[in-house]
């Protein structure tokens, strides 16, 4: 009897690992995506072949899309049941870290000729938006935990398409971005790690048929870059203003000279592409321990510090320096990307430092409700 409970305790412990191995696996590769879409943003600027086009539309598809569904899974946690109260603790932390982010950010930016000193944190285009929809979501966790899942993933799709015709200043709390990738979000939250771990056991049974249907994932994967290829590059770029959530419709129909229509179905066309290739992902990921697992564990601090290498780079002009130097500086996004990542992915300190900052939250709120009540 005492043999099968440890049995039984060890294959879940098992299980717990690898869900979490998992999952900061899919997290490596999205962080890893997200900061090649920067670097590829970046050098659109100074470089609009239709490769680095298709390039930045085919990241934008998916990147923060998928980002976004798996926070939506851990904020799960989060939600009040009948063991534990509402995590309150954590929209105060997103927001206190985006207040200390989007200071350092602006004072940063500010020491180089031609960076702006603009201080508005109320209104924001630059990276630490991702904070501030993050406040925004986890303020809305015990609303959707009183919600039924197809009532909130419908009203957020709705909203997500509104925002294009109504919204004309996107970037106040980042609006925009808040409405536009609130379903990724909400379908996260509603699916929950067990259960996508049991339809991924489903998708992907023990066999020899695992790697053949990883490799399936993989391909179609990269299939859907030579699908955004094959556009034309003026499509391709609607398709990446659509996926942003910074660019009212009308701003597009302008820009692109299509059919308001077609740009509204274009948008539902979008999230059925980030969701297909946000399952993707999943299926093509590892379960278990791997070597750039690490760098998954630590996401949130890569997303924070590469904004400081990306604006340098930005603001001293590196991309153009560099295409006069070597026309293969085109391609830099997809090897510095993964290698910036990982180094600063390596200190400790920082993830170190948000663990504390979110403990010190948690105090401040129970001391606040001991004293009020």
């Amino acid at each position: 009897m005492a043999t099968s409970e440890t049995n039984t305790a060890l294959e879940k412990g098992l299980k717990t690992k690898l869900r979490i191995d998992l999952f900061d696996n899919v997290k490596a590769l999205l962080i890893i995506f997200v900061v090649m879409a920067h670097l590829t943003d970046s050098m659109l600027l100074v470089n609009k072949s239709h490769t680095i086009t298709t390039l930045g539309v085919w990241l934008n598809t998916f990147a923060m899309p998928a980002f976004f569904f798996s926070s939506g899974i851990f904020a799960q946690r989060s939600a009040p049941s009948k063991r534990r109260a509402y995590r309150a603790e954590k929209p105060l932390f997103f927001f206190l870290l985006y207040l200390v982010f989007y200071c350092a950010n602006t004072f940063w930016k500010s020491l180089f000729p031609g960076g702006s000193s603009v201080f508005n944190p109320l209104r924001t285009d630059t990276l630490p938006w991702y904070l501030l929809v993050m406040t925004i979501y986890m303020l809305l966790v015990p609303f959707l935990d009183r919600v039924r899942p197809w009532i909130a993933l419908t009203a957020s799709v709705v909203l997500g398409l509104l925002v294009g015709f109504y919204v004309k200043d996107v970037n106040l709390f980042a609006i925009g971005r808040t409405l536009v990738f609130a379903p990724y979000f909400i379908a996260g939250f509603y699916l929950t790690s067990g259960r996508l771990m049991k339809i991924r056991e489903r998708i992907i049974p023990d066999g020899s048929s695992r790697r053949l249907i990883r490799t399936g994932a993989t391909l179609l994967f990269i299939a859907w870059f030579g699908i955004l290829y094959s556009l034309p590059t003026k499509l391709a770029l609607t398709i990446r203003w659509l996926t942003t959530g910074i660019h009212p419709f009308a701003e597009i129909v302008k820009k692109y000279s299509y059919p308001l229509s077609s740009i509204v179905m274009s948008r539902l066309g979008c999230y059925l592409v980030g969701v297909a290739i946000t399952a993707l992902v999943f299926i093509m990921m590892p379960r278990g321990k791997v070597f750039f697992t690490y760098i998954g564990q630590r996401s949130l601090q890569v997303y924070i510090l590469h904004a400081f290498v990306y604006s340098t780079m930005r603001l001293l002009h590196v991309e153009s320096s560099m295409l006069l130097v070597t026309r293969w500086w085109t391609f830099s996004p997809l090897l510095i990307a993964p290698i910036l990542a990982s180094v600063l992915a390596l200190p400790k300190f920082p993830d170190r430092w948000f663990r504390n900052l979110e403990k010190a939250c948690r105090q401040f709120l129970r001391s606040e409700e001991a004293s009020t009540g």
